[in-house]
């Protein structure tokens, strides 16, 4: 995650190593206009800043910064071993076979060449609960696609790739950029589609609407998934002995990540949550969409 929201905290005299200040800050920050947001997570607000203001000796620089953050969110392997842990991994394999790309087919088989679609239900309830089902999850209370994020954040997915298209009340297959790749499709474009998916898909659950975020805490998860997706995954019990000052946003990443298992992008052992490395070639694009350039 960049200084840029972080960085904006610090430029308004916000003590980010304060766990009610920095809550207070991301309140109001969430509060704001989707495109004053916008242009804060994207540094417009740096331009505003003349050279002595950048000399200023009380401004926190890149290390410090880094040091700020909640030691939950624990510490992303350094570059060779990230680059080591991703040569583990057949790319393509895992994209002919990830949770999500399996059931994404599913979803636009069910589709078919057109599916009622609306506002108010999605696919539906009977649609939806069929999928849950194929999903492996349980049914109970699911009277519309929004009661089901594992097909909602999925659909919103498709939609985001260009896969999926909502016109006339109807949902439908589209190749806005490129046709959706099944799993026989050339290796090449299975592997394109799985980065695509996965990209929009978690951009859809933790990147900022006019409506807000789907996701609690979503710069805090986006780089929680940097460690999530490193050699020994990411240590996030349910409970602690000696509770800090950070407990809510804890339990906020912690429910975001669990989301996420649902979803399909996350696997969890205990409370231990993992996640493929090959995720780490869409990650950057994902945190820079909702919180900016990453440090370095």
């Amino acid at each position: 995650m960049s200084d840029n929201i972080i960085g904006y905290a610090v430029s308004q005299g916000v003590d980010v190593t304060d766990p009610a200040a920095l809550d207070a800050f991301m309140t109001f920050y969430n509060n704001l206009p989707h495109d004053v947001r916008v242009e804060i997570s994207d540094g417009e607000w740096r331009d505003d800043l003349d050279d002595e203001e950048w000399a200023d000796e009380d401004w926190i620089d890149d290390d410090e910064l880094e040091g700020a953050f909640p030691a939950f969110l624990g510490t992303p392997a350094d570059d060779d071993a990230l680059e080591a842990h991703l040569a583990t991994v057949d790319e393509h394999a895992y994209f002919v076979d990830a949770t999500l790309m399996q059931r994404a087919d599913r979803v636009l088989r069910h589709i078919g060449e057109a599916h009622p679609f609306t506002e108010d239900e999605g696919l539906g309830g009977e649609a939806t609960v069929s999928l849950m089902e194929q999903f492996g999850h349980a049914t109970d209370d699911i009277a519309t696609t929004w009661d089901a994020m594992p097909v909602s954040v999925l659909v919103a997915g498709l939609a985001g790739g260009g896969y999926l298209e909502v016109s006339g009340g109807e949902i439908r297959p589209a190749a806005m950029v490129a046709p959706w790749a099944w799993p026989d499709a050339p290796p090449e474009e299975r592997t394109s589609a799985g980065r695509v998916l996965h990209a929009t898909t978690l951009g859809a659950f933790l990147e900022e609407t006019d409506e807000g975020s789907t996701a609690l805490a979503p710069p805090f998860t986006a780089i929680a998934l940097m460690t999530v997706c490193g050699p020994g995954g990411l240590h996030l019990p349910e409970t602690v002995a000696e509770p800090d000052e950070f407990e809510p946003l804890r339990q906020n990443v912690r429910a975001d990540l669990l989301v996420l298992e649902d979803v399909g992008i996350v696997e969890r052992d205990g409370d231990v949550f993992t996640a493929s490395p090959v995720l780490l070639t869409v990650l950057p694009a994902v945190l820079e969409s909702v919180s900016g350039a990453l440090p370095g």
